[in-house]
């Protein structure tokens, strides 16, 4: 029964280990699908500020402009704010800190942040929000995905 000095495994073992192996594979799913509704649940990843406090100054000038930003969106009319200027100002800094500032105040239910740079990726930006929100995507294409997002924040906001 060895061929090639016993190299070979012996067919008809295998098929007998292979058999009680699928046999007892269907066992435990049968089992499973009988006691087990669910075994895990999607949680939201919390939002990690790491790189805003490395290169960040609390500077008087600011501070001040800071609240301001906080109190504006305080007002429940106002749901989004935006940062422009001149490039290397610290423009992504002042916001991550302002998006920390509202966390941690929770002024809002979720604070998401999307860095929008010059060369616009609507896919990262898109992915940004729905990692915030705790979202995947089953469309691929931009305009999918933008329905999406829009109907599951427009939920979000008929909860409160």
């Amino acid at each position: 029964m060895k061929c090639f000095i016993g190299l070979c495994p012996n067919p008809k073992k295998r098929y007998h280990h292979n058999r009680k192996e699928v046999d007892e594979a269907k066992f435990i799913v049968g089992r499973r699908q009988e006691n087990l509704k669910k075994v895990s649940y999607r949680i939201v990843p919390e939002e990690i500020w790491i790189p805003f406090y490395k290169g960040y100054k609390d500077f008087i000038s600011r501070r001040s402009i800071v609240e301001d930003v906080l109190n504006a969106l305080s007002n429940p009319d106002v749901n989004m704010a935006d940062i422009y200027g001149a490039g290397g100002i610290r423009k992504t800094m002042l916001a991550r800190a302002i998006a920390k500032h509202a966390e941690d105040k929770k002024l809002f239910d979720v604070v998401a942040f999307a860095e929008v740079s010059a060369v616009l990726d609507i896919r990262t930006i898109q992915g940004d929000i729905a990692d915030k929100l705790g979202l995947t995507f089953k469309e691929e294409g931009i305009n999918g995905r933008t329905r999406m997002l829009n109907k599951v924040l427009k939920q979000e906001g008929q909860e409160e």
